[in-house]
């Protein structure tokens, strides 16, 4: 464990409020220490503070454990909004919450170890998906859901247990680590003692000094357990339940190590282990023990849920074969003298006796049937003549004995499978880490390969070049066959363009591609390009397109917010806009677009696009260093809709969507008004 906390107030926009409610989950404030110097992205999750707090301490830990700074390079809204949206689609690719906040480490740096560091994170992540066939990596992602949403059953019900202890301390552990099932009892008294005997499966555990062993030991049926009797034993439902509890859990990672083979986040060790957990799983039910592991206790369960219905389809049985032997008996002369002459009606020996075969039979084919001892069941069919009935007393005896000997057989198989099983919760522990980090590998590796991101190389150069660019907003939603690639970057010679062209020809998509490329490189992701060379930005400016008009308190904030830019840093900064002339009058626009420019380029380490409607009149006022460029459109359609080639032309004034209409409209038509226009647009 590396130590980089003292103290949770140390902690990134933690105060004494904060701090108190996270001591307050863990329970002090050295285990809330120590989860945080253990990195412990899931407990971190559960802490009741904001979702955006435990984002900010998980990327704080994370910075500290690294050893990188933290300082942010997105400097506008609409650059921390990119940034968002990136991380929004990014989330898309996890299984559980777990990675959903993992990933959020992966914010904006300068540190380029940091990058490079992550760069190899998302290289190992994507030979893991690509190693992986996509239906394989799909139900490897089914089977990590399980891990936070299946948490199983409620645990074990079963029979009532109840384990009596006279030693506190004894006590209050068991209260604290019993499942909800078992009741413990707390012994004072002879009648605490006595009160034992009211459950199915009564245990007392030995403590020093007892003093009422000696009446727990004469209650029926009770487990007496001696004092060196750990916990675990005296109690195995603590063990059992936890496994019932994670049975869907355990049979996800059985799966996925099945999927995974040489490739497998597990040690040979903890493999097998999980086989074994998951064999032993399979043994157990809500109710406890499943009756096929024990040939005994499955006969006896069988037969308390069976015995009411069998045996009175046995005596239906009993009763028409006692009319079938009646039917067919008759007497002699001297036999019907003696039955009329009594005074009092008189049933045949040979029936009383064919009636008493008949019930015997009967007891011994249903002690055969449950697989129990003939004895057992004689005198469950009592008769009055010859007239049998099933004896609900026999009954009652039977039930009675038959749930005592089930729990004496519950309760050493349960101890059984419990001491079989080697620190399941420790091991559990270890399973459910390594298949949330491998649900972090795989959103990593998934983002990568279906957006088909590649790996950016960083250079100290003050330029970039874009080959083969993809706005990943639109490849997200539209797919990569339907993304035209473009390429684009500014290099020393020229370290500002004006990018023009007509209404919906992909400026502003080339401006986020832009601006995407350069925060997913900082990020230390690959990002939407076939090839890449760029370096990792100090500061970031994007100012997005105007929707306010063109009032003076637009126009004010826009030209404070480029007077605020620190153009004697010394820091690499990138500038983009969107049609920033739409906040002031046409007129003045191309000059004060310029302007800004040239403002901007007296810092050696300033990048700058600018993208504008103003081609021609920016073109008369910029300065060697400035190039414009022109996403250009080959003309209209029938509609009136642009075909655009949206790789922009370098050096090159694009024509605009009116200028392109009334071409059209010139050459359909001839009219002296559209050749007129066309003129003065030259």
């Amino acid at each position: 464990m590396i130590k980089v906390i003292d103290s949770i107030k140390q902690l990134a926009g933690i105060g004494d409020k904060g701090a108190m409610r996270i001591i307050e989950h863990f329970g002090s404030e050295q285990l809330a220490i120590d989860a945080m110097n253990d990195f412990q992205i899931g407990d971190i999750i559960k802490l009741p503070i904001s979702q955006q707090a435990r984002v900010d301490i998980i990327r704080d830990i994370h910075r500290r454990k690294y050893g990188y700074s933290h300082s942010t390079i997105l400097k506008t809204a609409e650059a921390k909004e990119y940034y968002t949206k990136i991380m929004s689609i990014f989330r898309q690719y996890a299984s559980t919450d777990y990675a959903r906040y993992a990933i959020s480490v992966f914010c904006p740096v300068k540190d380029q170890k940091e990058v490079l560091r992550r760069q190899k994170i998302v290289e190992d992540s994507l030979e893991l998906i690509d190693s992986l066939p996509i239906a394989s990596i799909k139900k490897i992602k089914d089977a990590i859901k399980t891990i936070e949403s299946d948490l199983g059953s409620s645990g074990i019900r079963g029979n009532q247990v109840c384990i009596g202890t006279e030693d506190e301390e004894i006590y209050a552990r068991l209260k604290k680590t019993v499942p909800s099932s078992v009741i413990v009892q707390f012994i004072q008294t002879e009648s605490d003692v006595a009160r034992l005997s009211e459950y199915d499966s009564p245990r007392y555990l030995d403590s020093e000094d007892s003093k009422f062993a000696m009446y727990a030991d004469q209650i029926e049926r009770l487990e007496y357990l001696p004092k060196d009797t750990s916990i675990e034993r005296a109690c195995p439902e603590i063990v059992l339940d936890f496994v019932v509890k994670n049975k869907g859990r355990i049979k996800a990672a059985v799966q996925v190590d099945e999927i995974l083979c040489e490739r497998s986040i597990f040690t040979k060790d903890i493999a097998d282990a999980i086989r074994s957990l998951a064999k032993r799983s399979e043994m157990l039910t809500e109710n406890g023990i499943d009756p096929k592991t024990d040939e005994k206790f499955r006969s006896l369960h069988d037969a308390i849920r069976n015995l009411n219905d069998r045996s009175l389809k046995e005596l239906a049985d009993i009763h028409s074969q006692i009319k079938d032997v009646v039917a067919n008996t008759s007497m002699a002369g001297d036999e019907l003298y003696a039955a009329l002459s009594s005074g009092e009606p008189k049933i045949p020996e040979r029936v009383l006796q064919e009636t008493i075969n008949i019930i015997k039979k009967h007891e011994t084919e249903l002690a055969k049937e449950f697989g129990m001892a003939e004895n057992d069941f004689a005198g469950l069919f009592t008769r009055d003549g010859i007239s049998p009935k099933v004896s609900a007393e026999k009954k009652d005896i039977l039930f009675t004995r038959w749930r005592d000997e089930m729990n004496t057989i519950r309760y050493r198989l349960e101890r059984t499978i419990a001491e079989d099983i080697d620190n399941p919760i420790g091991l559990c522990e270890q399973m459910f880490s390594a298949l949330l980090e491998l649900d972090v590998t795989l959103t990593i590796g998934s983002f990568t390969k279906m957006l088909g991101l590649k790996k950016p190389r960083l250079h100290e150069k003050n330029g970039y070049l874009i080959s083969g660019g993809r706005n990943i907003f639109l490849v997200k939603e539209h797919g990569a066959e339907n993304v035209q690639p473009v390429d684009y970057g500014l290099d020393a010679a020229c370290r500002a363009s004006v990018v023009t062209g007509a209404n919906s020809g992909g400026k502003t998509t080339l401006l986020e591609m832009v601006a995407q490329a350069h925060i997913m490189a900082s990020m230390g992701l690959y990002i939407g390009a076939t090839d890449a060379e760029l370096p990792l930005l100090d500061i970031l400016y994007v100012f997005g397109k105007n929707r306010g008009g063109t009032s003076a308190g637009a126009f004010e904030t826009l030209l404070r917010s480029f007077a605020e830019i620190d153009i004697s840093d010394g820091r690499r900064k990138m500038v983009l806009a969107d049609e920033i002339e739409a906040v002031t009058e046409p007129g003045a626009a191309a000059k004060i677009v310029a302007a800004i420019i040239r403002h901007l380029l007296k810092d050696k380490d300033s990048l700058v696009t600018v993208v504008t409607h103003l081609g021609k009149e920016i073109d008369k006022e910029i300065d060697e260093g400035i190039r414009i460029d022109g996403i250009e459109a080959k003309g209209l359609d029938e509609d009136f809709n642009i075909i655009v080639d949206r790789n922009p032309k370098l050096g090159y004034i694009a024509t605009s969507t009116p200028e392109l209409i009334i071409r059209r409209l010139a050459k359909k038509t001839g009219g002296e008004l559209y050749d007129a226009i066309c003129e003065s647009m030259r």
